[in-house]
């Protein structure tokens, strides 16, 4: 296994989670603030330079979209500290439907 790696899963039926990574390389959590989805803009802004995010929708189906700070999936483009990224652009996947 990589030493540079986090593994984890997802039960898709109840959103159930389990997370683990090799000893020598630290899981480091955090808390998502409440500002990071504006309910009104359906997007997340994060002050982060690079992130993977997993939605899951139990019984629905899970999305993901990897972004970097300035990147093709960041909303404007510009490398100034804060991800954004409309959730609309999370790719389906593993089985999902459709994000509403």
């Amino acid at each position: 296994m990589p030493l540079r790696s986090i593994w984890f899963a997802v039960d898709l039926a109840t959103g159930e989670t389990g997370v683990a990574t090799p000893p020598d390389f630290p899981l480091l959590e955090m808390d998502l603030p409440g500002e990071a989805i504006p309910a009104a803009l359906n997007r997340l802004e994060l002050r982060r330079r690079f992130a993977y995010l997993l939605l899951v929708r139990p019984g629905v189906g899970a999305w993901q979209l990897r972004v970097g700070d300035g990147g093709e999936s960041d909303e404007d483009g510009e490398p100034d500290g804060t991800l954004r990224a409309a959730l609309s652009d999370l790719a389906r996947g593993l089985g999902a439907r459709h994000l509403q």
